[in-house]
């Protein structure tokens, strides 16, 4: 059984004009054969991701499910964006709702995820320094502070991983193919912008080597029955790996004012 999939990312919906939104709902809602739409993150930021995923809930022709990307904290924190958010939206919210059963044969799983310096070296001097640091309430309060700034983001991937652990497992007792939704790359080879894979300057902050590991580890002890595709954003980039025969991942390209252009229909 196959599914078709309508997956867009990094939307930056509030770089858009009112005249841009109608363009880009009718982009999607004359996107053909769609049976719902997958957002990895980015849709916009804390004061007001709300008001666009409402936007994008009432006028899309077809189910929307969604996690939330670095941006989408800007001006907020953490625990207030998903809070508010897992109560508006519990069951599109994938970060929150748990899988989601599409039919007998595929499901929807997905977290925010977040960015962990596990590929190359965090601490070097040259690597970038991210906004997140000074727009994140959580992360602005420790970002003078390299160990505990460092501690925050490990932390955060960490109970990312975690929770997504569990709700693959979850889904993969009565699902042989499972599709993960999540914001930052999993792997070096998924962290491309405009071509090429991110360096050691910017590939700290673009890739989540704790979840790049809890992928290989649950698809290499499922080889036999299950398949995943993993779809992520965050650097803009269109990229796609396969760092199993089961396991596929794939990048999503996007452009500031013209977020039609991440707009991708996926035959799974």
């Amino acid at each position: 059984m196959t599914t078709t999939v309508g997956w867009c990312t990094d939307l930056h919906l509030d770089f858009l004009s009112q005249r841009a939104f109608g363009t880009l709902i009718g982009h999607m809602n004359f996107t053909p054969k769609v049976e719902f739409w997958v957002c990895t993150g980015d849709v916009s930021n804390a004061e007001q991701v709300e008001g666009h995923l409402d936007f994008l809930v009432n006028n899309l022709s077809v189910p929307l499910f969604f996690v939330l990307g670095n941006h989408d904290f800007y001006c907020g924190s953490f625990e207030g964006v998903r809070k508010t958010t897992s109560k508006n939206h519990k069951d599109r919210y994938l970060t929150c709702s748990g899988p989601i059963l599409i039919n007998s044969d595929f499901a929807l799983v997905g977290h925010d995820g977040w960015y962990d310096g596990g590929y190359s070296n965090w601490f070097a001097d040259n690597v970038v320094r991210m906004f997140d640091y000074e727009a994140i309430k959580e992360l602005n309060k420790v970002q003078h502070n390299k160990e505990l700034l460092y501690a925050k983001l490990r932390d955060q991937a960490r109970k990312a991983t975690k929770k997504l652990r569990k709700d693959i497992i979850r889904a993969s007792v009565t699902h042989r193919h499972i599709v993960v939704a999540t914001h930052v790359p999993p792997f070096r080879e998924n962290a491309v912008y405009n071509g090429e894979i991110s360096n050691d300057i910017w590939l700290p902050n673009f890739s989540s080597k704790t979840m790049g590991d809890m992928l290989l580890d649950v698809a290499s002890s499922l080889s036999e029955t299950h398949k995943f595709t993993v779809l992520c954003g965050h650097s803009h980039g269109d990229a796609e790996s396969n760092p199993l025969p089961n396991l596929r991942v794939l990048t999503g390209y996007s452009q500031y004012t013209n977020p039609w252009k991440s707009i991708k229909v996926l035959e799974l």
